[in-house]
């Protein structure tokens, strides 16, 4: 196995568990701004939301650069959400990364993010080019009988910022395409590594699982992405594309559904080519590193990066031992894998991620650098 056949193969992986979707039925019957607290569930535990605060706005009122704010809504749904929820995160919310904030969104569509509400009237949100705003519409599906969560991304979001609203709509679709390239090779280009898709009843919020015919046009050619059903596959509309698939600058997605009514929806998606190559820095690879024992790993730093993944991957195989359990920020450079690795031999690699979710757009374009070294446990 080459490095770069193993790191197409853990890119995969974090794009597929990058988006998400529920059917817990817990949304709140009386949403908007006047609900009381509601939760939003995360891997790493249940979080209380409470409506946004008449202090935050006054903040942001005061130093409207310091916030980010902006308006919710779901234009393409027919059906009205019981209510909707902001979280506002410090690196792209993957894994066990909890939200720095999270409230409803007001009866009027806005949310607010003011930074702590102890810092006076003149505080905010620390400087930081790398946010992201989750917005989470919950439709009660059957009744009520069962809920859905529909989610939609803005980021990388900077503070300063312009002062402006982020106007952000959450479509019927949760989309994001994969591309990488590897570090340090010379003329190396950005290969398209794959799409994922969740596709949702505008009618009801319900997810459309395996009825809709999805397409992702590739250098103008329509491709289709099959569903991967929930038996042994990923509960989403995917591909992975063949090595040396060229990447593009945008993407158009296509959904026919006779829930969609007579005509395709489009959804469109922009890519942003990492400026920068990212290296390990150890372990280096010429030495081996003490089995069983925790393995520290070290990269170069890059602040262009909207955050940093580490995986390891068995070298007889594709299979996957670890993966960091959250993004690491681009003003972190080391992560340790506690557990270890047992006796063999193993290919690391660190994936230094653009990860583009403009709020005009209907999903993320991940398009990540990959560093990867062999190494050895005794």
């Amino acid at each position: 196995m080459t490095k770069n056949e193993t790191a197409a193969a853990s890119l995969l992986v974090f794009a597929a568990s990058a988006c998400s979707t529920s059917s817990a039925g817990n949304a709140a019957e009386d949403g908007g701004g006047t609900a009381d607290d509601a939760t939003v569930m995360a891997d790493a535990g249940p979080i209380q939301v409470p409506p946004v605060t008449g202090t935050a706005k006054a903040m942001c009122a005061a130093n409207p650069t310091a916030c980010l704010t902006g308006t919710a809504a779901t234009p393409k749904f027919t059906a009205k959400p019981v209510q909707m929820k902001a979280a506002l995160y410090r690196v792209f919310p993957f894994g066990t990364e909890r939200p720095l904030d999270a409230e409803l969104v007001a009866g009027d569509g806005t949310w607010v993010f003011a930074g702590p509400p102890d810092g006076g009237a003149d505080a905010g949100l620390d400087p930081w080019d790398h946010y992201y705003v989750q917005i989470e519409a919950d439709f009660n599906v059957d009744g009520g009988a069962t809920g859905s969560a529909v989610t939609a991304l803005a980021g990388p979001l900077t503070v300063p910022s312009a002062g402006e609203p982020v106007a952000l709509s959450v479509p019927p679709i949760q989309l994001s395409v994969l591309e990488s390239r590897a570090a340090g090779v010379p003329g190396g280009t950005m290969q398209l590594q794959g799409v994922l898709a969740h596709v949702f009843d505008p009618s009801t919020g319900a997810e459309i699982k395996g009825s809709a015919t999805v397409t992702i046009t590739v250098g103008g050619t329509p491709v289709a992405v099959p569903w991967s059903g929930d038996d042994g596959g990923l509960d989403a509309y995917s591909l992975q594309f063949a090595p040396l698939t060229p990447a593009q600058p945008t993407y158009t997605v296509t959904v026919a559904s006779p829930l969609f009514g007579p005509a395709p929806a489009t959804f469109q998606l922009v890519a942003v080519e990492p400026a920068f190559d990212g290296a390990i820095v150890s372990p280096d690879g010429g030495a081996p590193v003490p089995a069983g024992s925790p393995l520290p790993v070290v990269w170069a730093p890059e602040p262009q990066a909207d955050y940093e993944i580490v995986q390891i991957f068995a070298s007889n195989g594709l299979a996957s031992v670890y993966i960091s359990p959250e993004p690491d920020p681009p003003d972190e450079v080391e992560e340790t894998v506690e557990a270890g690795l047992p006796a063999g031999s193993y290919l690391l690699n660190v994936s230094y991620s653009k990860t583009n979710c403009p709020p005009t757009a209907d999903g993320c374009v991940q398009a990540n650098t990959v560093s990867a070294e062999n190494i050895t446990a005794n």
